[in-house]
Parts: structure tokens; C-alpha cells; sequence
């Protein structure tokens, strides 16, 4: 038998006086460079669409 995990998250709706910071829709890329030349082959996804706020 399994236990069984149960997660609760509360939402509140901060008010614009209560924001330190609020991030929307936040991405960042960082650049894969290979060979002699150092040419771009592709990128390393850290952060892809992450949305945060911090409260006071």
C-alpha cells in the first residue's frame, strides 16, 4: 500500500501595494557553442515561461 501524498496550495490575490516583485511569462537561454570556431549548436533551456510574485 502507497501512501498517499495531498498537496494544498493557497492563492491570494496580492494587492498592487503588497508586490515587491511580480514576473510574468520570465526566459532564459543560455547559448551551446561547439567546435573550433565556436559555432552555435543550440541552447540550454534554464528557465522556459516561469511566472512568480513576492509579497512584503
Amino acid at each position: 500500500m502507497k501512501p498517499e501524498l495531498t498537496t494544498t496550495l493557497k492563492t491570494a490575490n496580492p494587492t498592487d501595494e503588497d508586490l515587491l516583485l511580480d514576473v510574468k511569462g520570465l526566459k532564459k537561454y543560455f547559448p551551446i557553442q561547439s567546435g573550433l570556431l565556436r559555432r552555435l549548436s543550440g541552447y540550454v533551456r534554464a528557465v522556459d515561461d516561469i511566472s512568480l510574485f513576492v509579497r512584503k
